[in-house]
């Protein structure tokens, strides 16, 4: 595995300081595997002390030597972990989180202070005529994962009563936890991980769903229970609005040539890696792409339109078959 090659490669979160320039991707191959993989470069150069690309091998990256998707310039890569997938096959969004709050620590702060301390470690050490050898950061990913099945059957029998009242509570709590948190991508992933939250949320509404071969023209084909309503969903995570050179156009254009009776709806987590705040005066589609999908009486939403339905069926109690009526009747951009 060079952190490159696979059926897709897609970066989850950018980041750097100190002159380092890093991207956390999620790669995933055709066995089905997924990894995280941390991509790192700089193009700083110092007069003497240990060079940042000297540094990152030292602690554990490693030199790719073909084209990176990321940077023009060299790069090195870091098997940071292998995914983990719930039983229905859902990558797990608690692992994502964590990862991604991890490698922003580590972008941002972290890699800058470790080169840092190693450019002092190296200055006192060759004050004393000494080299100081390679500080091993990273080592191969371990999964350590306690499983149920390790624990004898027979203890359930002898514990406490408030024991099993505790672990009956906290098994509803993380199962209502990792529930609601299912939503969270839908504000700032792309690839794999927003397609599932985007099918969490058409089953929350009230749609039959389910994710598309690799090689169809939409992600998500979805249906009402009584297959009146027909839909295909198109989804996508970028870090800018979508415009009339997205491949995204075409897709919604084929589906329609193709499937006539689906209701084409584009989902676009558009700005994803802005604070929702900030994205408020952002246009998510351009006039042009509007006009073009105005053809096919196309639907356009953001990931963050699908989360705040998500939002006011949970919390405000309101009925989920007015947003089936309005993602089948409605064109054009979708407002709240």
């Amino acid at each position: 595995m060079d952190g490159h090659s696979g059926i897709s490669n897609n970066e989850i979160k950018r980041g750097g300081s100190g002159g380092f320039n890093l991207v956390l991707s999620y790669l995933k191959e055709s066995s089905g595997e997924g990894y995280y993989i941390i991509h790192a470069s700089s193009t700083q150069f110092y007069s003497s002390g240990i060079q940042p690309e000297e540094f990152l091998q030292q602690i554990g990256f490693s030199k790719f030597e073909g084209e990176c998707p990321f940077f023009q310039e060299r790069c090195f890569y870091l098997h940071l972990a292998t995914a983990r997938f719930d039983e229905y096959g859902f990558e797990d969004v608690l692992e994502n989180m964590r990862l991604t709050s991890a490698f922003d620590r580590f972008a941002n702060e972290g890699i800058s202070k470790l080169y840092e301390l190693q450019r002092q470690r190296d200055q006192i050490l060759r004050e004393l005529g000494k080299r100081a050898g390679p500080l091993k950061i990273f080592n191969a990913p371990i999964e350590i994962e306690i499983k149920p099945g390790e624990i004898p059957e027979w203890v359930n029998t002898v514990k406490f009563e408030r024991l099993k009242e505790l672990e009956a509570q906290r098994e509803a709590i993380n199962h209502e936890i990792e529930d609601l948190e299912s939503y969270l991508p839908l504000l700032y992933a792309d690839g794999d991980l927003l397609v599932s939250a985007v099918m969490k949320a058409l089953m929350l509404i009230g749609l039959n769903a389910e994710k598309t071969e690799r090689s169809y023209f939409v992600d998500i084909l979805a249906e009402t229970k009584d297959g009146t309503k027909k839909f295909g969903f198109e989804v996508t995570g970028i870090t800018g609005p979508i415009k009339k050179d997205s491949i995204k156009l075409l897709q919604i254009a084929e589906l329609v040539q193709r499937e006539p009776n689906r209701k084409p709806v584009l989902v676009a987590n558009t700005f994803k890696n802005m604070p929702i705040q900030d994205r408020q005066n952002k246009e998510s589609f351009s006039r042009d792409a509007i006009d073009f999908l105005s053809k096919f009486n196309a639907l356009l939403m953001t990931g963050w339109d699908l989360y705040r339905i998500a939002k006011n069926i949970l919390e405000e109690k309101e009925p989920p078959e007015l947003y089936i009526d309005r993602l089948y009747n409605e064109s054009g951009i979708f407002c709240l």
